[in-house]
Order: C-alpha cells, then sequence, then structure tokens
C-alpha cells in the first residue's frame, strides 16, 4: 500500500518552492473496509438460496414447524460447513500477484495486518534529483494504515548546487471499501506536511501544509488493473500566502505474468507556488511508462523494483526524467 511520491497524481499540486513540485509527486505516490452490513446481506442471501432449493419439496408431508426447522438447520449447515470465500483469501488473478506498487499514481490498498511495507523512490527531472523513503505499517488491522515519507532533494538553480531534507509527511488512510467483483477499493488520505524543509534553499515550504488523496483501484480482466487519483494540497503561510493545488491522476496496469507489469501514469496538475510575494500558476502534465518486477519469497516477503521515463509537459518546454522503485515488504509478525 503506498502513499509514495505524494505529489504526482493524489499528491501532487504541491505550493512549494517551484522544484519541490517534483519531489510532492514522488512523495503522493510513495503515501495508496469490507462492509459490516456485508455479512447480513450474505446471509439473507444463503437463506433465499435454501428457500428456492425447497421450494418444489412435497410440502404436505412437512408440517409449518418442521419447515422452518428444516431451514434453520441448512442454513447454519451452508454458513458453518461450505468453503469460506472471501477478501482474506489470496487472490489468483494475474493482476494481483503485484499491488500497492505504483510509482506517481496511490493505489487504495492498505497495508494487511501484520504487514509493513518499506519505499524507495529516485526521481531525476532535468537536472534535479529528488529521494523519497516512505514506510506503511497497518494500524492494527488492514482497514487503518498510518505511513510517513522523508524526502531528500539535490536541486540545480541558476549555476548553484543546492541540496537538503524536504518536507515530511505524516499519513493516516482509511480501508473504506475494499474491492469485491462490482465494487473498486478506496482508500481516502489525510496526510499532515511538516516544515522540515528550507525554503531558501527550496527543498521546502517552511509552512504547516495539509493533503488529501481520493484513490480507487479495480482489477478489471485477469491481467489488467487500473486506479484513479484526486488530491488537494494545501499550505497555511508562505511568504503571508496560503498557496493550494490540486491534481487528478490515471494509471493502467497490465500484468505480463503475476511478477512482471507493464504501467502507464498519466497525471494533471494545478499548482500555486509563491515567489516574490505573489502567487504563481502552472499546469503541468505528466506522462510515465513504466515497469516493475516482483521477487517472492518463502517467508512470503516481497521485493518489487522498477523504473519508469516521466516526462512533464507545460506550455514552456517538457522536461525528460528517469524513475526508479524499490520495496520490500514483510511480517513484523512471528
Amino acid at each position: 500500500t503506498s502513499d509514495r511520491w505524494m505529489a504526482a497524481s493524489a499528491k501532487s499540486g504541491m505550493c512549494v518552492p517551484r522544484k519541490a513540485q517534483t519531489y510532492a509527486q514522488v512523495t503522493r505516490g510513495n503515501m495508496a473496509t469490507a462492509y459490516p452490513g456485508y455479512a447480513l446481506f450474505a446471509w439473507a442471501r444463503t437463506l433465499n438460496a435454501q428457500a428456492l432449493l425447497l421450494r418444489d419439496m412435497p410440502w404436505r408431508l412437512i408440517g409449518a414447524g418442521d419447515m422452518r426447522q428444516l431451514i434453520t438447520m441448512a442454513t447454519i449447515a451452508v454458513l458453518v460447513l461450505s468453503p469460506s470465500v472471501n477478501a482474506e483469501e489470496k487472490d489468483k488473478r494475474t493482476a494481483a500477484g503485484v499491488q500497492d506498487n505504483s510509482f506517481l499514481i496511490e493505489e487504495a490498498y492498505n497495508q494487511e495486518a501484520g504487514v509493513v511495507q518499506h519505499i524507495n523512490s529516485w526521481r531525476r527531472q532535468g537536472k534535479d534529483w529528488f529521494y523519497a523513503f516512505t514506510q506503511e505499517w497497518p494500524a492494527i488491522s488492514q482497514t487503518h494504515q498510518f505511513s510517513y515519507s522523508v524526502p531528500y532533494l539535490w536541486l540545480y538553480n541558476e549555476g548553484a548546487r543546492t541540496r537538503g531534507v524536504g518536507d515530511v509527511f505524516l499519513n493516516y488512510r482509511f480501508q473504506a471499501l475494499k474491492e469485491t467483483d462490482g465494487t473498486p477499493a478506496f482508500a481516502p488520505r489525510a496526510s499532515l506536511i511538516l516544515p522540515s524543509g528550507d525554503r531558501d534553499k527550496g527543498t521546502g515550504s517552511e509552512s504547516i501544509g495539509y493533503q488529501f488523496n481520493l484513490p480507487f483501484s479495480k482489477i478489471v480482466s485477469d491481467q489488467v488493473t487500473l486506479h484513479f487519483n484526486a488530491g488537494h494540497t494545501g499550505f497555511r503561510n508562505v511568504e503571508g500566502l496560503s498557496p493550494k493545488s490540486y491534481n487528478l491522476g490515471t494509471s493502467v496496469v497490465y500484468a505480463v505474468s503475476r511478477e512482471t507489469n507493464l504501467m502507464f501514469e498519466v497525471v494533471k496538475e494545478w499548482n500555486e507556488t509563491v515567489a516574490g510575494g505573489m502567487l504563481e500558476k502552472e499546469r503541468p502534465l505528466t506522462l510515465s511508462p513504466g515497469i516493475r518486477h516482483a521477487f517472492n519469497f518463502k517467508d512470503d516477503s516481497q521485493l518489487v523494483i522498477g523504473a519508469a521515463l516521466p516526462v512533464t509537459i507545460t506550455p514552456e518546454k517538457r522536461d525528460y526524467g528517469v524513475f526508479f522503485y524499490l520495496s520490500y515488504e514483510h511480517s513484523f509478525k512471528r
């Protein structure tokens, strides 16, 4: 489950110095409940099935009281003895082999109970490098997830190079919907942005900020998964102004096998930045083809490596970049 490069899809739109906007995309991607009434629905559906089975029986030979007992006993037998098929069982579809490992788009899958994920992302855009380390932890169950992202930036501006820690993200994500045949997974995220970067260097905003992201994910065939993000980012006080940004993103993931996926991610941003005490607006579009491969180990841990070639397009220019990804998830319970 990932809250990775929070600025790129659902997390992009950073209202920070221009250089830090790409970092926001990076972080955004790194950041990504069954209905309580579903059991009642399944139970009612089972009752209905039993009623249909009994419909053609010779009712004249069965009294009303005996019929009620028969239906009750049959229902209990179905619920107790039949094999359980639910979201916790291993999904055999090819597309389910690698999940929650997108680059710029946030997937809507929280970490499973007892499993932690460590994510490293590197991105070069133009002459700048952006790195982010993200760690995702389930909070007791898969319903709730806590994660954090710590960025580090190497920037080139007007012939001078600077580097430093960026703004740290603290994230909470709620698994509102688990994926079913007719329902996508949905896991809204709320993030607190800490002013840990240096605005003079261009690595941060020096203002408390927030970010909301709405990720949806759905396996639409055995080999194809679709993702969609919508997000908003804001900062309270950057040189006396409160810049806000918005982003929309989508991606298509094609599973060549359960271990290897081809990806195509698209992110559109409406960004506000502060320069010289004034708000400036940008509307970049990022297109990013990529590939990822998973190594699965006997202890159920998983190592995922990936790479992409993001191209950011603005009216003024096109920036060609490269993206590298490394994730390791494992159980922390014995």
